[in-house]
């Protein structure tokens, strides 16, 4: 995506989602099982209503031992996201999305969150967008 949103308002007026959910499990936070409340970067409140936010959480699966372990995991505010991608260089965005645009169909991947009837995150999140390859196959997999 070439754009750079500046402000929330601007999210607004572009992204419509026409599922609302609740915040999935695979979300929250691993230290309290609850939803992350507050932006990793600034503390901004996250919980309160139209606050754009995203969360990023990599997983390590150890088959052996039937257990996986977070290794690391983010809330951060629109704002901040914003600010952050900023810092990077225009080469850096740029082999970014180089990368995702010959590896991942954005447009489908939309269409099956936009499009769907009864949208499941499970079924969203169970493939890996790059590979194809199921999620609980990956030994280490984010979200």
């Amino acid at each position: 995506m070439d754009d750079e949103f500046d402000n929330e308002e601007a999210l607004d007026e572009v992204i419509v989602f026409p599922h609302y959910i609740d915040i999935p499990k695979a979300f929250y936070a691993e230290a309290t099982g609850k939803p992350f409340d507050k932006c990793s970067v600034c503390s901004k409140n996250l919980l309160q209503p139209d606050t754009w936010y995203l969360v990023e959480k990599a997983v390590k699966r150890y088959p052996k031992y039937n257990v996986q372990d977070v290794v690391f995991e983010y809330a951060i505010c629109a704002e901040c996201h914003s600010e952050m991608e900023k810092r990077l260089s225009t080469e850096s965005k740029q082999k970014m999305q180089a990368y995702m645009k010959e590896r991942v169909d954005l447009e489908k991947r939309a269409d099956e969150y936009y499009l769907a009837k009864d949208f499941e995150i499970d079924n969203w999140i169970s493939k890996c967008a790059v590979s194809k390859n199921m999620r609980t196959d990956l030994q280490e997999y984010q979200i």
